[in-house]
């Protein structure tokens, strides 16, 4: 997968979100929406680190989810300059996924 196959997946959430936010207004889809467009940018700045999707699946381990596995990667390069960004980064990711999983699978 290239890197801007990646931007351009993230830009086709982005793009549906702004559609439902216009139309329809359906959170559930807009919360996916929106955290599979961080995941895809994730996944990018990964790849531009030379750790391409395949890669990243076989550093990870048996015990530890890919989009866990990848968040933590990014928040240790971000530790490496600036600590409270990474604590926010990391912060704001997990309450993405948490909404995006009840979004998806709760009332």
């Amino acid at each position: 997968m290239s890197k801007e196959f990646l931007l351009e997946k993230s830009k086709s959430n982005e793009l549906a979100v702004a559609h439902l936010l216009n139309h329809e207004s359906l959170t559930a889809p807009i919360v996916h929406c929106c955290y599979y467009s961080c995941f895809q940018k994730i996944l990018y700045i990964l790849e531009t680190r030379g750790k391409d999707y395949d890669t990243l699946d076989k550093m990870r381990g048996p015990k530890s989810g890919m989009h866990t596995y990848c968040r933590d990667l990014v928040v240790d390069i971000l530790r490496k300059t600036d600590r409270k960004k990474a604590k926010d980064f990391e912060s704001k990711m997990k309450n993405l996924r948490s909404f995006r999983n009840e979004a998806d699978y709760k009332k």
